[in-house]
Formats: C-alpha cells, structure tokens, sequence
C-alpha cells in the first residue's frame, strides 16, 4: 500500500516539533511518540484498508494531519497549543491503527466483561448499599458502556470507577457466604424468618448470590484486565 501520505505528515510534525519551544522532557516525548507512530504505519499494508470503512478512517487521518500542519504554522498560536494539538492527533492515529488491524477483539471483550459486570453489581449491591444507592449507579454505567462502544475515555474510567466497588460487594457476599457454611441452618431459617418464605426457598437467598458474587469477583477482575489492555484503542 501507497502510505506516503501518513510518513510524509508525520515527517513534517517531527520538523516541525523540533523547532518548537518546548522544554527539552516535553519536546523529546513528542519525538519519541512521532518515531513510535511512524514505525507503526510503515507496517500498514494495502490490505489493511481495504474495506470503505477502513479508507475512510485513513483519509480522515490524512485531514486531520493536513489540518494540524497549516495550524502549528500559525505565529498566532500558542506553544502549549501546538503541543497540545500534536499530542491530540497522535493518539487519535493510535487507536485509528487498531481498526487497520483488526485488533479491537481486546476492548470488545471488555464491554461484554463490563455488561456482565454492571449487571452482577446492580443484582448483588442492595443487600449492603440499599436499592436507591444501586440504582444510582444506572446512569454512570449506561454513560461506560456507551463511552465504550464509542471508544471514549470517559467509558473507560466509568467502567474502572466500577471496579472496586465490585470488588467490595463480591467480598461481602463471599464473606457471607463462608459465614452461612458454617452455620447454614441457622442462617436459612434466619432468612426464612425476615423474607417470609419458607426453609427451601430461603436456601436458595443464601446459597446463590455468593456463587453469583465469585462470578462478579471474576468478571470484574477479566474487565479491568482487558479494558487496560486495549486503553490504547480509545479515542
């Protein structure tokens, strides 16, 4: 594949971040970053964007980089603008290089891995928060998990801000749980008692929301992992 158009933009930012007034710490991360991506897109091959979709995420890169050059030219403009801005378009080609390859099978997998997540959590909390407390959390997590499909930041720290209360609640209920295997006769007719069903159906309250809470435990702790792993991926 013909990629001149991207190593020819981010040959021009390089000169042009090198005549930038920048200190030499901020200067020399931009430089780095720059080689980094160019290393990266050298790697591009025609097949990667093949598809209309794919071609039009390449020519938007293209814009964009076109864009970016004729505005860091501005004497108006700022320094810290133009890093800003130099710093903006590279990590949105960051993650425009994981759509090429077909590597978003990380982050997908960590939207599932929240879904599951926040439904666990919503199922599992008002034993301990109380329900308007649980239900308060719909919101934030509607907001992760559209960010998410959106690959936007803000999905990616609602879902994180998830995490350890998760983590929290599944500990509780395992604690429960060990507690009740103790003394689990005591701890059904105890249930029983303040749901007002009866000794069979009480052992269900008591035995499963701590295999559920193991499933959160797990879940949780995947969806950290694979919404880390893919960070990169957000826009």
């Amino acid at each position: 594949m013909e990629n001149l158009e991207i190593i020819e933009i981010l040959d021009s930012l390089k000169e042009k971040t090198e005549k930038l007034n920048l200190g030499k710490n901020k200067k020399n991360q931009l430089l780095k970053e720059l080689f980094k991506q160019k290393e990266i897109y050298l790697t591009l091959i025609e097949e990667d964007i093949k598809s209309n979709e794919k071609k039009k995420v390449y020519e938007g890169i293209i814009k964009k980089g076109k864009d970016l050059i004729k505005n860091i030219q501005s004497k108006n403009m700022e320094v810290i603008e133009k890093e800003r801005l130099i710093l903006s378009y590279l990590h949105y080609i960051r993650a425009a290089y994981f759509d090429f390859k077909d590597l978003l099978k990380p982050l997908n997998t960590g939207i599932r891995l929240f879904a599951l997540t926040s439904a666990l959590f919503i199922g599992l909390s008002p034993q301990f928060l109380g329900g308007a407390f649980s239900l308060f959390f719909l919101v934030p997590i509607f907001l992760g998990l559209n960010g998410l499909k959106k690959r936007r930041l803000l999905g990616f720290k609602m879902a994180m801000m998830l995490f350890p209360l998760s983590i929290g609640i599944s500990a509780l209920w395992l604690r429960f749980g060990f507690n009740a295997a103790l003394n689990f006769n005591k701890v059904v007719a105890e249930t029983a008692q303040t749901l007002g069903k009866s000794f069979n159906v009480a052992k269900y309250f008591v035995i499963v929301p701590p295999i559920f809470a193991v499933v959160l435990l797990i879940s949780s702790c995947l969806m950290a992992y694979y919404l880390l792993k893919s960070r990169e991926m957000l826009l």
